[in-house]
């Protein structure tokens, strides 16, 4: 059994405690992060997710999210392109194609926003 400082309050604290006995911070010794992939509450000092298996904080993670982003707003940019252009030449629910590729970009470009 080892003592350490709570994350809550800063007071000693066993690290075998369930909560603190001072402020009563469930778990005061472990600093919690949210997984990027499933939005799990996961250990800081873990690795990888328990919950899904992905590595945490790693480069590469991040790298393959902007690709995937790259790659949402080019087929949502076709889809509306596409969909005009069906438009132009009087085709049936085209509309429809280019008003689900101008949705698909705004959610998107907000998810983009919100990181």
């Amino acid at each position: 059994m080892a003592l350490i400082s709570c994350r809550g309050c800063q007071k000693t604290v066993s690290d075998q405690a369930a909560n603190c006995p001072h402020c009563a911070i469930a778990s005061p010794g472990l600093a919690e992060i949210v997984c990027n992939e499933c939005k799990n509450k996961v250990n800081a000092s873990s690795q990888t997710c328990p919950h899904c298996g992905i590595a945490l904080n790693s480069p590469r993670q991040t790298e393959e999210k902007a690709s995937n982003k790259s790659i949402e707003l080019g087929l949502c940019i076709a889809a509306i392109v596409v969909g005009i252009w069906m438009w132009s030449i009087g085709m049936m629910f085209s509309p429809l194609i280019v008003l689900a590729g101008i949705g698909g970009f705004i959610k998107v470009l907000s998810t983009v926003k919100n990181k």
